[in-house]
């Protein structure tokens, strides 16, 4: 029988905020990544869905002490091993951008990156 995780993030609290330009505002953004690893896989999740949500500013003009709740999808990643996989772990990223200062083909660059990286990763554990 297969186990499914599933990782929710569910609020974005702003505990120090300084933005570079200057202003006393911040715009932030969540990219999260989520990767399953077995004795025999390795898995990775952003999924479509995430992906078209990472560039989505959580709260316009955030500053410390204020908090947002995080929706769905781009809150929520899941990970499923099958039967007769051994040396189960899940392994979470989430960074925290900020729209102004990270430019979107930056972040398309890095993506591919990563995952270019991740299957290299995959071909040699499998």
């Amino acid at each position: 029988m297969s186990v499914q995780a599933i990782v929710t993030l569910n609020t974005l609290r702003c505990i120090k905020e300084s933005d570079r330009g200057g202003s006393s505002h911040s715009e932030p953004y969540l990219w999260p990544f989520l990767a399953a690893v077995s004795s025999n896989s390795y898995e990775t999740t952003p999924t479509a869905a995430i992906l078209a949500e990472c560039r989505r500013i959580r709260k316009q003009e955030m500053k410390a002490g204020q908090s947002v709740l995080l929706d769905f999808p781009g809150n929520r990643l899941t990970a499923t091993y099958q039967d007769g996989q051994t040396g189960q772990a899940l392994i979470l990223i989430v960074a925290l951008l900020e729209a102004d200062d990270t430019p979107e083909h930056a972040i398309q660059a890095g993506y591919q990156a990563y995952w270019t990286s991740s299957s290299c990763a995959s071909a040699r554990i499998c």
